[in-house]
């Protein structure tokens, strides 16, 4: 029985129990502080649409009214922490785009026993069996996450950043306000690529090992509602698409990625009894998905490195019209891959197509990410400096207003949430890896299931690197990625005295699947 992740011990260091969901300390005292939050905000008189808010930015809170917000997300999605809302500009061919963020700063204070608790945890952690939410559940789904069913009579309170864009897809202006959002309308990313696209598919999950498609959800249609906003939203992208390609400094490419999904969730947690040893038979009904995107761009800190001033000048010339290139020649070009961090340095973000002077923040994901919820709070402490003391609306529950963070505070916080980043990066990664390799095995071990046995036994082997010494097997192997199943494996049985090729394709077939702290799919050649 796989427990919950591959790092189980940094896990419960950052306040992650193992045990039931709900017993711990932490938790218990999360949800109680958060029901005494929400008993504070909540308005009590019938008909009140407004929560008491505690930002004193009440006078600057921007109403959207009844101005469709659409957020838009994967099927599966749990916090939906943004919505999207388009506004054509008269008389000529811009756009208004206005970007909803949930917004937890409104009722969260820094000094809050909620805040220390986020803080402490840095991140939702999202595993294949269970998720461990950075802010209490019963918060979230009342009151941020956009669309929430629990209170629907209630404004909800987001931070939104605004942006013009011309016909040539250049920001032109842009403003950040409070405000509030009260017509959000939840739509999918699948039925939005295929309005989009007259029913095609851009993005889309492949089921490698069945020969069906397990986990199908019926294509929903955008609500007629929806149409021109929708039409003006694709508009957009492709203007700003165009533009970020244009770059003579942009490389991006196309990596199909792991999903897992359990048809049930409702697992055996691991030790039930920790007094005594605990017996598990059987394995949960899994199937191993792999998503695919087309002309979407990866994310990363620094430009990607090449050998040669010639490879740089080859790799431009081979993008395509969205200016992707080709995943095999990210690896025969030896590109060294820079490694996203938060700073507070003047860094610029080059892979996205962020440039000195300016800088790129995250902002969009509070729910899940501290240092999100952070650059809120600055946000809001830049946004009171420009406001007369008058204009400030503090209730009377309300504790001192939030200051500026020092940034000597935001330098150590940098520094640990680096940390912490990496390490649950760390940790997810190697819990979908384990129950992939499960799954895997589970096929090959079921004669009946032929079709899993041609494709494990068939695979497409790209090679990433040169021969790697790996100290606890006490053997080189080959660093290689699987198109097919979306990640990346280890080969043992290579020809030591003439390796394959960085970017050179092989092919391969499952052997064994090491589980540890860091699980190691091993490939054999066919």
């Amino acid at each position: 029985m796989i427990a919950h992740g591959a790092d189980g011990t940094e896990m419960n260091k950052r306040g992650l129990p193992l045990g039931p969901p709900g017993t711990s300390p932490m938790e218990i005292l999360a949800e109680s502080r958060s029901e005494k939050i929400l008993e504070l905000s909540v308005p009590v008189q019938v008909g009140d649409s407004h929560l008491t808010l505690i930002d004193g930015l009440d006078s600057i809170r921007h109403d959207f009214g009844q101005t469709p917000a659409f957020a838009i997300d994967d099927f599966d999605a749990k916090e939906l922490d943004d919505a999207i809302s388009i506004e054509p500009i008269p008389a000529s061919n811009s756009y208004w785009v206005h970007v909803h963020v949930a917004d937890p700063s409104s009722i969260i204070h820094p000094r809050d026993e909620i805040a220390r608790i986020a803080e402490h945890r840095g991140v939702t952690a999202y595993f294949v069996e269970r998720t461990w939410p950075m802010l209490p559940q019963t918060m979230t789904e009342a009151l941020f996450s956009l669309g929430s069913t629990s209170l629907k009579t209630l404004a909800q309170p987001v931070l939104t950043f605004s942006y013009e864009v011309d016909e040539q897809g250049c920001i032109v202006q842009s403003k950040i306000r409070p405000a509030l959002v009260r017509n959000v309308i939840s739509l999918r990313y699948d039925d939005v690529d295929r309005f989009l696209n007259g029913g095609a598919q851009t993005k889309f999950l492949a089921y490698p090992l069945a020969s069906g498609s397990p986990f199908s959800v019926p294509p929903s249609p955008i609500p007629e509602i929806a149409h021109e906003d929708i039409r003006h939203l694709g508009i957009i992208a492709q203007r700003l698409g165009k533009k970020r390609s244009s770059s003579e400094r942009v490389l991006q490419w196309v990596s199909p990625h792991l999903k897992v999904f359990l048809h049930s969730t409702n697992l055996p947690i691991n030790p039930l009894e920790p007094s005594r040893p605990s017996l598990y038979r059987g394995f949960p009904t899994a199937e191993l998905g792999v998503e695919h995107i087309w002309e979407s761009p990866a994310r990363g800190a620094s430009l990607p490195h090449t050998a040669t001033e010639q490879d740089c000048a080859e790799l431009m010339a081979l993008r395509n019209g969205s200016g992707s290139i080709p995943l095999t020649e990210v690896f025969k070009r030896h590109i060294v891959f820079g490694r996203s961090i938060y700073t507070t340095e003047d860094m610029p973000h080059e892979t996205m197509g962020v440039f000195s002077p300016d800088l790129y923040c995250r902002v969009t994901s509070p729910l899940r990410r501290f240092v999100d919820l952070v650059n809120h709070w600055q946000i809001k402490a830049a946004l009171r400096n420009t406001l007369s003391p008058n204009a400030l609306s503090f209730p009377p529950t309300a504790t001192a207003p939030v200051p500026l963070f020092a940034k000597g505070m935001l330098d150590q916080l940098v520094v640990d949430h680096n940390h912490v980043d990496m390490a649950f990066k760390r940790a997810s990664q190697g819990n979908m890896l384990a129950w992939a390799g499960n799954v895997m095995q589970n096929a090959l071990a079921d004669p009946t299931n032929e079709y899993a046995h041609h494709v494990l036994n068939n695979l497409d082997a790209v090679v990433m690197g040169t021969p790697v010494w790996a100290n606890d097997i006490r053997a080189s192997y080959l660093d290689v990625t699987l198109p097919q199943l979306g990640f990346n494996a280890a080969i043992l049985d290579f020809d030591h005295n003439s390796p394959a090729q960085m970017g050179e394709t092989l092919k391969a077939r499952l052997h064994s699947v090491e589980v540890g702290m860091m699980p190691r799919v091993i490939l054999k050649l066919v």
